[in-house]
């Protein structure tokens, strides 16, 4: 009866188990030991085969948030743009960022 409920992890697939602390993707299956997970936050985790049998995950629909987690943050977005050669296409979006972190530092 053990059997009855595997599911094998395919990369690129989204997954959730009441054990789990959230949903994730399955990123790499490239050894025999290890599954590398994404969490819908962007936490990374690798878990072995074991483990993935006792989570009994069950496949989902792609959350419509998943991107979230592989989303820039404003520091790291406004390096980005600051390294880009066209800088200019970018001085309306740099601006509003900007002033995102004022409310931010006012608050």
């Amino acid at each position: 009866m053990g059997n009855l409920h595997k599911i094998e992890p395919e990369i690129g697939h989204w997954y959730d188990s009441k054990d789990a602390p959230e949903a994730f993707i399955v990123i790499d299956t490239e050894t025999n030991e290890l599954i590398q997970i994404q969490y819908q936050d962007g936490e990374l985790d690798k878990i072995d085969y074991e483990t993935w049998a006792t989570l009994r995950p069950e496949e989902i629909a792609e959350p419509d948030n998943a991107a979230a987690a592989f989303e820039l943050d404003k520091e790291d977005l406004l390096n980005l743009m600051n390294d880009m050669d066209n800088e200019a296409d970018f001085d309306g979006l740099e601006s509003h960022l900007r002033n995102l972190d004022d409310i931010d530092d006012w608050r």
